[in-house]
């Protein structure tokens, strides 16, 4: 069954406010993975929309970031189902 667009941004909002408490969030991850770093601005385009027109796949950008919201999602549920972490302090 397929994930409407709403649905998808929903779960998007609820695991950005989740995750930022945590560490990145996957909008800084999914940013990082779209722009280019400065030291290899000469050798590449900043077109994120190379890769899906190369392989005429014009989904690309959008099944990626669906890709990484799930695992960010499901790893959030893992995570949360950990139980406590003890460790013991020595002196």
């Amino acid at each position: 069954m397929a994930v409407g667009l709403e649905d998808l941004l929903d779960k998007i909002w609820f695991g950005a406010q989740n995750t930022v408490e945590k560490g990145s969030s996957f909008e800084h991850l999914i940013a990082s993975y779209l722009r280019t770093a400065p030291e290899f601005a000469d050798r590449f385009d900043n077109d994120p929309n190379d890769w899906s027109r190369e392989v005429e796949d014009p989904r690309y950008i959008i099944d990626l970031l669906a890709r990484i919201v799930t695992l960010s999602l499901e790893t959030m549920k893992i995570v949360d189902a950990l139980p406590p972490l003890a460790i013991k302090e020595t002196q």
